[in-house]
C-alpha cells in the first residue's frame, strides 16, 4: 500500500492518506464510461449477437500506434462533417486510450518497441555541412601569417559551473587574449547573453552553429558544457583547429600571454 506519509482526519474521525498526486478516476465522467464501454463492447461481441467479433481485449495484444493514429483521424474527419452514423466521439476515445496504452506498455518492456511506428518530428541538433571542403580548410588554417578566425567555445549557463557573470567573463577574457595575438574572435557568450531567456536553448545552438560553419576556422575551448561540447564535436568534424590553452594559439604580434 502506498502512502505519502500525509493524513487527512475527517469530521467522524477516521483518518486517510491523502489523495495529493494520486489519479482521480473518480473526476472522469460517468456517462463518457458508460459510452466508452458500449464502444469496447460492440467490438467485443460476436458477430452472431451484433458486435464486430474481435473478442475482449483483443486491441491490447499489441496494434501499431500509427494504426490507431489513423482511426483516429478519421473518426476525428467525421465529426468535423457531422456524420452521425456512429459514435465518432468513442472511436476517439479510443484511439487515444489505444495510443497511450500501447506506449506505455513499450515503455515498460511488455510490448514491441516497433510497435510506436509514428514519424519523428522532433526538434533534433544537426550539423551543418561546410561550404568548402576539409581540406580547402587545412589550407586556409595553416597559413603562419593569416590571422584567425576563433570562435570561443564554453560554458555559459551556471548550471555548467561557476555563475553566468564569471562565464561571461572568462569567456570575454579569453577573446580579448586571442584578439590580442592578432586573429579575430567571436565570443557567443558576449553577443548574445542580453537574449537568453527570450529564446529556446536550440535556438541558440542553431545560430552558433552557423557562425562556426560558416564564419570561424579555429575554436578555442575553454571548458566543458553541454553546449560547449557540441561545438567542439562540430568543429572537429568541419576540420577546424582546435586550441584548448592560449599558449596553443599562434601569437601574430607577438604580445604575448596577457597579464
Amino acid at each position: 500500500m502506498h502512502d505519502s506519509g500525509e493524513r487527512q482526519e475527517f469530521a467522524s474521525g477516521a483518518v486517510r492518506d491523502t489523495a495529493s498526486g494520486k489519479p482521480r478516476m473518480d473526476l472522469i465522467s460517468p456517462i463518457f464510461m458508460e459510452h466508452l464501454g458500449a464502444w469496447l463492447g460492440l467490438g467485443a461481441r460476436p458477430k452472431s449477437e451484433g458486435g464486430k467479433g474481435y473478442g475482449e481485449h483483443n486491441w491490447e495484444k499489441g496494434i501499431p500506434v500509427s494504426r490507431f493514429m489513423a482511426s483516429l483521424c478519421r473518426h476525428v474527419n467525421a465529426i468535423a462533417m457531422g456524420d452521425t452514423s456512429e459514435n465518432h466521439e468513442m472511436g476517439v476515445a479510443f484511439n487515444i486510450m489505444g495510443i497511450t496504452h500501447t506506449r506505455e506498455m513499450v515503455r515498460r518492456g511488455r510490448l514491441p518497441a516497433i510497435l510506436d511506428n509514428l514519424p519523428d518530428y522532433r526538434p533534433k541538433t544537426f550539423l551543418l555541412k561546410p561550404r568548402v571542403s576539409r581540406e580547402k580548410v587545412a589550407d586556409t588554417v595553416f597559413d603562419e601569417d593569416m590571422p584567425l578566425r576563433v570562435y570561443v567555445a564554453g560554458p555559459f549557463s551556471a548550471d555548467s559551473g561557476g555563475s553566468r557573470f564569471s562565464n561571461r567573463c572568462r569567456a570575454e577574457n579569453a577573446g580579448r587574449d586571442i584578439m590580442l595575438r592578432g586573429h579575430d574572435a567571436h565570443v557567443p557568450h558576449a553577443a548574445t547573453a542580453h537574449l537568453h531567456g527570450e529564446y529556446p536553448y536550440e535556438r541558440f545552438m542553431r545560430l552558433d552553429f552557423g557562425i562556426i560553419e560558416r564564419w570561424a576556422n579555429a575554436l578555442y575551448y575553454i571548458g566543458p558544457s553541454p553546449g560547449a561540447d557540441r561545438e567542439l564535436e562540430l568543429a572537429e568534424k568541419l576540420g577546424l583547429l582546435i586550441f584548448k590553452s592560449l599558449a596553443e594559439v599562434p601569437d601574430l604580434r607577438g604580445f604575448g600571454e596577457c597579464p
